[in-house]
Formats: C-alpha cells, structure tokens, sequence
C-alpha cells in the first residue's frame, strides 16, 4: 500500500477516528428515542404492522396451572381439529415437540367424556394411564388454542 493509502486508511477507519463518529450515533439514537429531537415524532397508537407485543400475547394463559388440581371444560372455540392445528402450527417440523398429536388428541377426548362439569388432570392422567406432566402439557396447548376452558 503507498503511502497516501496508508494516510487515508489512519483518517477514515482508525479506532480514534470510529469512536467518536459511532459516540455521536449513539448519542442522536438516544436523543430520538428520548423524543427531544426537534423533529422527533412520537407515536400514541400502536404501529398498524407492529404491534406491541403484549398485547398481540394477551390473550395466552398468563397465570400458572397448579399441579393436577385446575378443572377444565371441553369449548372448541376453535374451528380446527387438534390434528390439523397441530399440522398448521408446524410443531412435527419444528424437531422439537410440546407433546405428540396422539398424546393430546387422548386428553381432549377424555376431558370432551367428562361433559360441562369439566375434569382435573390428575384424573386425566389416571384415565389414560399417562404421566400427569404429559396431562399437563397437553392442557396447557388445549388451552392456548382453545380447545378447553378452566371452569
């Protein structure tokens, strides 16, 4: 490299020439993100095709299921079959599975036995002979897709 490469390369990229100019990046970002920027738009409403997070998720189950006591009820407010929600979340290509299809298909259909008053997982479990962790992960994705209630 001649010698005006090397002059050009120490002006432009060298560390205390970079540092400075990404300390004056950083410090407009956080001037923008404070919204002191004198043509810095705030924004009172959600972005039309971001929206915030938890409110996209609010609708999940967001409190804990003890352990073999909560009673839930068959609803079907879904209007797909556990086979086709199953295929249509892509959990089989994911690698790793909540619980298999089969698993979850047996607990509904034992809790759909059960009729309105509903039934615990434990008895779930004792029903189809499962381990009661597998009833209760088979719960959990009932509930998240609305195939069962809590009553």
């Amino acid at each position: 490299m001649g010698d005006n490469g090397i002059e050009r390369v120490k002006t432009k990229y060298d560390w205390s020439v970079v540092v400075p100019q990404m300390q004056e990046v950083w410090a407009h970002l956080a001037e923008i993100r404070s919204c002191t920027a004198p043509n810095a738009r705030h924004y009172s409403k959600s972005h039309p095709i971001a929206p915030p997070p938890m409110a996209y998720l609010s609708k999940f189950p967001t409190h804990f299921m003890p352990h073999g006591s909560q009673i839930c009820k068959a609803v079907n407010n879904s209007t797909l079959s556990v086979e086709e929600m199953f295929k249509l979340r892509r959990y089989a290509a994911a690698g790793h599975r909540f619980e298999t299809c089969e698993t979850i298909s047996a607990v509904l259909t034992t809790i759909v036995k059960f009729g309105v008053q509903g039934v615990a997982p434990d008895t779930v479990a004792g029903e189809l002979k499962f381990n009661a962790l597998k009833v209760e992960n088979a719960y959990c994705w009932l509930l998240k897709y609305g195939f069962i209630a809590r009553v």
